[in-house]
């Protein structure tokens, strides 16, 4: 090499550099979504946070895991778009190419979705259901917020009693001393 010479060494991005832009993550954009919807204020940086490194994209066991450990319900289940009842969303669809979208309503043929779109921008549009249909890959992930309990209605809500425990038991005791919370999932 002669001296006095430029030679031209291509700048390699840095983590934290200005120009670094983390790569696109469909599932976790959708779960900050959801969680926003929700009254969750996380940022999606803050979901990353405890994710598994050197992963590009994380998977969907991955997403419910991070769900769990916010405090939401959350299921991953196999089901066509035409079994979704209106009450369960907003639904995260997972995608064909893996890619995933949030589905918020559905009105006649037409769906509204909210699909990722850049690594933090979130784009609303509204399309035929059975082009939807077309992309879905058959999951749907049904994320709900935690049960939270009070007694604004003057109920008190209480354990069922134990058998032998001198309370109450049979089928009334558990009516009237219960409620019951089912996953409509």
């Amino acid at each position: 090499m002669q001296p006095n010479v430029a030679v031209e060494i291509p700048a390699a991005n840095e983590v934290g550099g200005s120009d670094f832009e983390p790569p696109r993550d469909d599932l976790l954009q959708c779960l900050a979504y959801i969680a926003k919807f929700y009254g969750d204020e996380r940022t999606l940086a803050s979901w990353r946070q405890g994710l598994p490194a050197g992963q590009v994209g994380a998977s969907a066991h991955v997403v419910l895991d991070a769900a769990d450990e916010a405090g939401f319900h959350s299921t991953l289940v196999r089901r066509g778009l035409k079994d979704v009842p209106a009450y369960l969303f907003p639904v995260i669809v997972l995608l064909k190419d893996e890619r995933a979208c949030v589905w918020r309503s559905r009105d006649g043929g037409t769906v509204e979705v909210v699909m990722a779109e850049g690594s933090e921008t979130m784009l609303p549009l509204q399309m035929p259901f059975d082009e939807l249909n077309a992309q879905a890959s058959g999951y749907c992930m049904f994320i709900k917020p935690p049960v939270r309990r009070d007694e604004r209605a003057g109920i008190h809500l209480q354990r069922i009693p134990r058998a032998g425990s001198g309370a109450r038991c049979g089928v009334i005791a558990v009516i009237t001393t219960t409620w019951c919370w089912r996953r409509f999932w």
